[in-house]
């Protein structure tokens, strides 16, 4: 008997991914999940990595200048692609790496 047979008479859907069997309750997505959050028009900037179609509607649902990245393939709303797991560490690294404020740091001579 099959996951989505087994819910069929309740409140869920079931979606598979590539690696991945997603259950949740019917009409709600990545998407609205993400609004509901209140990310668009905030302060905020997002950055979200997906690796699977059902990330579509999470990337569809973002502000334009969201950071959107593909791991492992190519997804259509993606604005990047990185190769793997390892990539999207170094990324996320370099997001929250400290940097040097030139102006207010006295070794480089700036006023």
């Amino acid at each position: 008997m099959l996951l989505g047979d087994v819910l069929s008479n309740q409140p869920m859907s079931v979606v598979e991914g590539k690696k991945v069997i997603e259950v949740r309750f019917r009409g709600i997505t990545k998407a609205i999940v993400a609004n509901r959050a209140e990310i668009r028009g905030g302060q905020w900037f997002v950055a979200a990595f997906g690796d699977d179609r059902t990330d579509e509607d999470l990337f569809r649902a973002l502000p334009a200048d969201s950071l959107r990245i593909a791991v492992g393939q190519h997804l259509d709303r993606a604005s990047y692609i990185l190769d793997d797991p390892e990539a999207v560490r170094a990324v996320l690294q370099a997001l929250v790496a400290p940097r040097v404020d030139w102006a207010a740091d006295s070794s480089t001579g700036l006023t």
